[in-house]
């Protein structure tokens, strides 16, 4: 294809195989409205669900559209990946950007108890505590792993497991997956409600890093950093500016005059 991969190297096991042009004929397809996927030496075409969505109307018949106007995308690589023994199909796809005269500037406070307040007044709070299941799984796995011999204070893994602890270990990453999914979800909402109603954004460059060392759980089910980096991106795609304040100074102390 033209491009140098330079010497091959030894790799246990490859999770994700590119697929860099789209269109009949070439790396990979879609076809059949939409339901099917034909990648290049694959003979069979893969089942693919996502493109459609489903409702019920008033009289509680479904009805299945789909998600997209695809004749408005320019589609271009794709990336088959396998995560967990699930396989998912990342594409890449282009389209028009709609040009808003918005110059609203709005102050962002993060926080414990409330996750992210608006100087509007607007408050969100979230939490996605772990399962039940992940729990178990955690507890599970720590009883069935090996561990190096001499290792007291801090307790190393053997490299080689038994296959119990390796499908444990399995079962646990896909209840991970599923809340940082839950938690990744919830960042790209909350980032898309700011960058499309403000252009400028202001908040405070606070360490968060030192919010999970004191509050632990707290800070991680919620994954606040994620929202500032996401919103520091959009300031490099000139989507929206970000203004990061000093974290010392008192932006919260009430003036004695």
């Amino acid at each position: 294809n033209g491009f140098k991969i330079g010497k091959l190297k030894f790799k246990k096991e490859i999770n994700s195989i590119p697929l860099r042009q789209f269109g009949k004929g070439k790396t990979y397809d879609i076809i059949n409205n939409y339901n099917y996927i034909r990648i290049q030496r694959i003979k069979q075409p893969l089942k693919v669900n996502g493109f459609y969505e489903t409702f019920t109307d008033d009289e509680n018949i479904k009805h299945k559209v789909l998600k997209y106007d695809f004749n408005a995308l320019d589609f271009g690589n794709a990336m088959l990946i396998n995560e967990n023994n699930n396989y998912y199909i990342h594409i890449t796809a282009y389209t028009k950007k709609e040009e808003t005269d918005n110059n609203k500037i709005t102050g962002m406070d993060l926080g414990i108890k409330t996750q992210i307040t608006m100087s509007n007044g607007l408050k969100l709070e979230y939490n996605i505590p772990e399962s039940k299941r992940e729990i178990r799984l955690q507890r599970r796995l720590s009883r069935k792993a090996k561990y190096v011999e001499g290792s007291n204070s801090k307790k190393k893994l053997a490299k080689e497991q038994s296959k119990n602890y390796c499908k444990n270990k399995n079962k646990l990453n896909k209840e991970q997956q599923k809340r940082n999914n839950k938690k990744r979800d919830v960042k790209n909402k909350i980032v898309h409600y700011i960058a499309s109603n403000y252009k400028i954004v202001i908040t405070q460059n606070d360490n968060i890093s030192g919010w999970q060392r004191l509050f632990g759980k707290k800070i991680e089910n919620t994954g606040i950093g994620s929202i500032i980096e996401a919103l520091k991106n959009k300031d490099k795609n000139k989507v929206s500016n970000l203004i990061l304040v000093d974290r010392f100074i008192p932006t919260t102390k009430e003036c004695n005059n």
